[in-house]
């Protein structure tokens, strides 16, 4: 099977619209080896996409695509204020990489260390040690 033999897929809202080609993308990635790439580009075209689409393809990916139009959409329909704090992420994400922290625990500090920054006051708070 082709799925089988995948190393990377790339999908988003758009080819989701409806439910057979929707099923069709979970099963494709269900069947991908566990090391490959599933990459989700949001998206985001008219009234093409609703809250469950987004939050079971960001459930399935490894990777996901957002601008920031598209940030400010999705943080409101899951209820969340929209805080600048990409900064704090992708600098926090960049560098752990470069420290040589896989992905994974990269983008697990990264989220750590944004979700303090958006608690403070002031675009540069100090950090606390642990995440220094």
């Amino acid at each position: 099977m082709l799925a089988g033999r995948t190393g990377a897929l790339c999908f988003g809202a758009l080819a989701q619209r409806n439910s057979v080609s929707r099923d069709t993308v979970r099963r494709f990635v269900a069947a991908m080896p566990q090391d490959s790439y599933k990459v989700c580009d949001i998206n985001l075209r008219q009234n093409f996409y609703s809250k469950e689409v987004l939050l079971e393809s960001m459930g399935i990916c490894d990777i996901l695509k957002i601008n920031d139009e598209e940030f400010v959409t999705v943080s409101g329909l899951l209820g969340y204020k929209y805080e600048s704090a990409g900064d704090s992420f992708t600098a926090t994400f960049v560098a752990s990489v470069l420290k040589g922290r896989s992905v994974r625990e990269a983008h697990r500090f990264a989220v750590e260390v944004s979700a303090f920054v958006c608690t403070q006051n002031g675009a540069m708070p100090v950090l606390p040690e642990k995440y220094r």
